[in-house]
């Protein structure tokens, strides 16, 4: 569910705190083999300078304004709002690919969703944070900070014609031209891999991310 190719000339090699974290890992793989699960997907070989197109969503949620929403305490809106945001960002990511790429490279692509969603210790507040990946495309850093443009313009200009939901005044920033600028991370960054909990250099959180997702695009040639 997750690619990384590292553009050090170094090969990437699994690293062990120490003995038991090996044999605990060897355990699951032991465990998927038993179950008929591959441990090992094999991919054409990407040159260094490339990367799957994602895109890492994270904004910080005020649970007084979902509870206010919901008429009770507690957030109980969460799942909610996680599930509409999820369809905002992938339709949005969807075309914003169709644009750059095209319907052909586009169409029944896989995507894989990622979750860390929950609590962070380091910003003292509640997260949504979730990462949209198409399987079957690979890009320069160049082109996805371009995909990340032309999707923030998409995500404001949507954000500004939809129709608002009660839990959406919980992603409010300051100022609406700033939210999605803040929401959508830059791909150039540190970003975490699937399964851990943070990016290298990050505080540790509790929250490993994990596959959440696996969808289908499904594109037509023209709008409806």
């Amino acid at each position: 569910c997750d690619w990384y190719e590292s553009t050090s000339p170094d090969p990437s090699h699994w690293a062990f705190v120490n003995e038991e974290e090996e044999k605990h890992l060897f355990c699951h793989v032991v465990k998927l083999h038993s179950l008929g699960i591959p441990t090992l997907l094999l991919e054409e070989l990407h040159p260094f300078d490339l990367m799957k197109f994602f895109m890492s969503f994270q904004a910080f949620i005020d649970p007084l304004k979902l509870d206010e929403e919901a008429g009770q305490s507690g957030m109980v809106l969460f799942p909610e709002l996680k599930k509409d945001f999820l369809d905002l960002v992938v339709r949005s990511m969807a075309e914003t690919a169709k644009e750059v790429f095209g319907v052909e490279q586009v169409s029944k692509q896989w995507v894989a969703v990622l979750d860390s969603s929950g609590w962070s210790e380091s910003a003292n507040a509640w997260t949504l944070s979730l990462r949209v990946c198409f399987q079957g495309l690979a890009v320069k850093q160049d082109v996805a900070l371009k995909c990340r443009q032309v999707l923030v313009g998409r995500l404001k200009a949507d954000w500004i014609q939809r129709r608002r939901k009660g839990w959406e005044s919980a992603l409010e920033a300051d100022g609406d031209s700033s939210l999605w600028d803040d929401v959508v991370l830059r791909p150039d960054t540190r970003h975490p891999l699937a399964w851990c909990d943070a990016a290298l250099g990050l505080v540790p959180e509790n929250r490993p991310l994990r596959p959440h997702k696996l969808l289908k695009v499904y594109l037509s040639l023209c709008h409806k």
